[in-house]
């Protein structure tokens, strides 16, 4: 006897779209994710323009990356205090204001290298607690039970991002300048924001909420575990060698376009989207 699939078990992996706030979240992370890829090759090109130098386009990077190993161990103590949907809001709004002042400051002619560094540095340290605070709002919108579901959707669309990223920020910069294209990127980010302000799921209540002590307890227990499991273990340190010494070249890409190959900024768009 032949059974038959329900709706719900053959699309099983589209069940959180059907969940407005998980929609929500999930345009807000492509829009996220969007603007991150854009600012990366904007900044890089921009810094490349004031200072030609390759090194100075390599300090930009380390300064947004320097933020990530402190504030991603410790940050999540803190952010735990808080309820999750406000606080990915309060951060998408420091990566708006971030990309606001870029885009002014450029507007205006007053954009100085140490501008590019300093928002690098305080998009990394946001970043650094967005990324984990999102992931842990996802189970309050979805249920345990679709978790894993919508981790696949989002990653489907972060991974088409890290081609419409780049290439939306090279076509911006050959056609608008990269004061345009910073302009788009504040666009983006503000439309994300938007977003993340309809989320009407509360993520937790009071007392969901640990203190800081019970915070603390949680990240010991998890690198207890971690260091029990072998298998978590060698993931953690892979991605730690790989985003230690070998994801770091993306920073230099507009070196590489216009030194190396001799390209303007639409060939960088390509040369970015081909390495997503």
């Amino acid at each position: 006897m032949t059974q038959t699939r329900s709706p719900l078990t053959s699309f099983r992996l589209l069940a959180p779209l059907k969940l407005p706030d998980f929609r929500r979240l999930w345009l807000a992370d492509g829009l996220w994710w969007q603007s991150m890829w854009m600012e990366t090759l904007v900044t890089g090109w921009v810094a490349l323009e004031l200072t030609d130098s390759a090194w100075w386009v390599s300090v930009v990077a380390f300064c947004r990356n320097a933020p990530v190993p402190i504030v991603g161990f410790l940050g999540p103590m803190w952010v735990e205090r808080f309820r999750r949907r406000h606080v990915v809001q309060c951060l998408q709004a420091v990566n708006l204001l971030g990309a606001l002042s870029l885009a002014t400051l450029y507007h205006t002619q007053q954009l100085a290298y140490w501008h590019l560094a300093a928002v690098a540095s305080v998009n990394g340290a946001a970043w650094a607690l967005d990324w984990p605070t999102r992931r842990a709002l996802l189970p309050d919108l979805v249920g345990r039970e679709h978790v894993v579901d919508g981790m696949v959707i989002e990653n489907v669309l972060q991974s088409f991002t890290r081609l419409s990223g780049p290439l939306l920020a090279g076509m911006a910069m050959a056609h608008f300048g990269a004061g345009g294209a910073l302009w788009l990127l504040s666009l983006i980010s503000g439309l994300a924001l938007v977003t993340l302000l309809r989320l009407d799921t509360d993520s937790q209540s009071p007392e969901q909420i640990p203190g800081f002590a019970a915070a603390w307890d949680r990240l010991l227990e998890g690198l207890r575990y971690v260091r029990g499991n072998g298998a978590i273990l060698g993931t953690l340190l892979i991605t730690i060698v790989m985003n230690a010494w070998a994801f770091p070249f993306q920073a230099l890409l507009p070196v590489f376009a216009r030194d190396v190959l001799g390209q303007g900024p639409m060939g960088l768009g390509f040369l970015g989207a081909a390495n997503g």
